[in-house]
């Protein structure tokens, strides 16, 4: 909330598209971030597991050691949104990986994000950890951009809305009974995904169904290749996924 004395906590899950923008930075003439350097604090852990913390800014986020279009995440359009309307200085806790996903057994060289999942269990344990070790309040919105490693399959893509639906249980009870969510409709620009339909309508449903459930549509933000968002998608993504905080559901 605007003028709040405590601040957004959002915790963004998922596939490699909840990490980073790969292209286009250096042609990207409307950064302008450098301004709200010491207004945020983003923590990540890279595709390969890697911890990644930085209590004041994203510069530098190791490996990487400059701002560059290799590290350009979605936490930054959104931190600017809300940083331009008034409120406090956000903190992002991102936790995400290439090709997990989210049917128990699915990826199993990548890990999953049921119950027993190594990218569940293991983004609980390192959320936790991140919490206590820097004073950070209850999250309050978590960011959901998974989806198509599960599209591949039919047998995942069928299990998909009772799996989310279990996650959303799952996070509510770790961390706020009334933790807010923001699902990413996943979009593959080749249509090669057979099953993709089902996902997006699967999570179209059980948004439809609970009132702290928002929506934020992928299908037009720039792409890299046909899947990942370059770094102007990344940055677009943030500001509409920031909306949800900014014009909250009645």
């Amino acid at each position: 909330t605007p003028g709040a004395s405590t601040p957004e906590v959002v915790l963004m899950f998922g596939q490699s598209n909840n990490c980073v923008g790969k292209v286009e930075y250096n042609n990207f003439p409307e950064w302008h971030f450098a301004d709200h350097r010491a207004s945020m604090a983003s923590y990540r852990v890279s595709s390969g597991g890697i911890v990644l913390t930085n209590t004041t800014d994203l510069i530098p986020v190791a490996p990487y050691q400059t701002f560059d279009n290799q590290n350009v995440g979605s936490e930054v359009g959104y931190a600017q949104t809300l940083l331009e309307r008034g409120f406090v200085d956000p903190v992002f806790l991102t936790y995400a990986r290439s090709g997990s996903g989210l049917n128990a057994g699915s990826s199993p060289t990548q890990g999953d994000w049921s119950a027993s999942g190594t990218m569940w269990t293991g983004a609980v344990t390192w959320v936790n950890a991140r919490i206590t070790a820097h004073t950070i309040s209850t999250p309050t919105r978590l960011v959901w951009y998974q989806g198509e490693q599960d599209a591949l399959d039919a047998t995942d893509s069928a299990a998909y809305k009772t799996n989310l639906l279990a996650l959303i249980v799952r996070a509510r009870a770790e961390w706020n009974a009334s933790l807010k969510f923001t699902l990413v409709l996943p979009w593959d620009q080749n249509e090669d995904r057979a099953y993709m339909g089902t996902v997006r309508q699967a999570i179209l449903e059980i948004a439809y169904a609970d009132v702290l459930i928002d929506v934020v549509e992928s299908k037009y933000l720039r792409r890299q290749d046909d899947v990942h968002l370059s770094a102007q998608g990344q940055l677009a993504l943030g500001r509409a996924c920031a909306q949800s905080d900014v014009y909250p559901r009645p």
